[in-house]
Formats: structure tokens, C-alpha cells, sequence
């Protein structure tokens, strides 16, 4: 009789330590998928996430704000002065970024765009540091960032503040400060963007940055970016 009883008592401990070690639902497709047990808690191993790619590449377009006026006629007549003045805001152009995703919230990046101003060369490249905002949400589709950067900037056509023209004597001011131009600049950026991914390869993005020229007396600039994305 006592050996059927401790016999029960060892049965019902072994189905009981048996049963403390089955795999809840959820971990049970880690061990489906070949997922490794430790041997303090064979079970606990989360299954593996899908991930996606470290690096980012881009194309898209530009827009950068460069005010230019000019003059191409100027005359007197009884009735008045008559001025032909051309006035140009925007200098429109291609734009390609590399992106290397440093953790879930920092990424680096390497940013150039080329255009064209008044049918002379425009190009800028540039080196990035972004913090991604997306994982704070917990969203793996809207991701905004915050963005600076710093880029060297050629512009081959001129920004004039002044001169004179058929006996004519101008000058102008801008607002964003500038009353010097220079062709070789350098420009500390800042700025913020966001992508929107389709899905785990492609996605859509936009991107605006305030260009601060850190050269004497050469206006700031303002670029906007729009782009399609693939990640790998």
C-alpha cells in the first residue's frame, strides 16, 4: 500500500514538473523555427523578427531658394520710367542619399543634389546625422526624423545686390541677410523630414532643411526634398 501511494506521489510530481515546462502558445513557434532553449528556461526564446535593411538609398528632386533679380532694360519717357526685371526664387535639381540605420533611433547619411540656376551649374553634398522619431510611436510604417548635417555648396551663376544699367543705379536687399555672393560655400543644415514606408523595401519620403551659409554676408538658403526610398 505505501509503495502505490509514494508511486501515485512521484507520478503526479513528474506530470506536474512536466507540465510547468510546456511552451506557452506564443514561444512554441520559436522552438518551431529551430530557435535555441536555454537550459534555465528552455522555452522563453522570443521567435525572430522581421527584419529589415540597414542601409537606404534614394532618388528624388529639389527645390533650393536662391532670390535673383536682374535687369535687361531700362528707359525714361515723358510719361515715366519703364524697368524689364527678372525676378527668380527657386533653383530646381536631382537629389541621392545613401542611408546607413545605426540603431532603431540614429542613422548617418551622405546627401547630394545637382541643378541647374539660370542655366549654370548648381551642386551640393553634404554629411548627415538623423534621429529617427518612428520607434517612440511604435509605428514601422510613418517614420519622422530630425536631421543637421554640414555641405559644401558650388553655385556658378551670380546673386547681385546692385549695378547700374542705361544710366539706371540699383541696389537691393534681402531678407535673409545676404549682401554678398560668393561661388565656393559652406552651409551647416538643419532640418526634419519623414518616410513612409510601402512596405519592408520601398517607401516615399520628403525633407526640408534651413541652410545657414557660414560665410560674411551670404544669404541663408531654403531646401525642400521629395524622394522614393529602397532599403536593403
Amino acid at each position: 500500500m505505501k509503495r502505490t501511494i509514494i508511486l501515485l506521489a512521484a507520478t503526479l510530481i513528474a506530470v506536474i514538473a512536466a507540465r510547468s515546462q510546456e511552451c506557452p502558445a506564443g514561444e512554441k513557434c520559436a522552438l518551431a523555427q529551430g530557435c535555441p532553449a536555454s537550459k534555465e528556461c528552455p522555452c522563453a526564446q522570443e521567435c525572430p523578427r522581421d527584419e529589415v535593411g540597414k542601409w537606404e538609398i534614394s532618388i528624388g528632386g529639389s527645390a533650393l531658394q536662391f532670390n535673383r533679380v536682374g535687369f535687361s532694360a531700362f528707359s525714361t519717357t515723358d510719361a515715366g520710367h519703364y524697368i524689364d526685371m527678372q525676378l527668380r526664387h527657386a533653383v530646381f535639381g536631382g537629389n541621392i542619399s545613401l542611408v546607413r540605420r545605426l540603431s532603431d533611433k540614429w542613422a548617418a547619411d551622405i546627401q547630394g543634389t545637382v541643378g541647374t540656376g539660370d542655366r549654370k551649374l548648381l551642386a551640393m553634398a553634404g554629411l548627415g546625422l538623423q534621429w529617427r522619431l518612428g520607434s517612440y510611436f511604435n509605428s514601422k510604417q510613418i517614420d519622422p526624423y530630425l536631421r543637421v548635417g554640414g555641405n559644401y555648396l558650388y553655385k556658378g551663376f551670380d546673386i547681385l545686390y546692385g549695378g547700374s544699367l542705361n544710366g539706371m543705379e540699383w541696389d537691393i536687399s534681402n531678407v535673409l541677410g545676404g549682401t554678398a555672393d560668393a561661388r565656393h560655400l559652406f552651409a551647416v543644415s538643419g532640418g526634419m523630414g519623414v518616410n513612409m514606408w510601402l512596405n519592408k523595401r520601398f517607401g516615399i519620403g520628403i525633407q526640408g532643411d534651413y541652410l545657414l551659409i557660414t560665410q560674411r554676408n551670404v544669404a541663408n538658403s531654403i531646401q525642400g526634398t521629395a524622394r522614393l526610398m529602397w532599403r536593403f
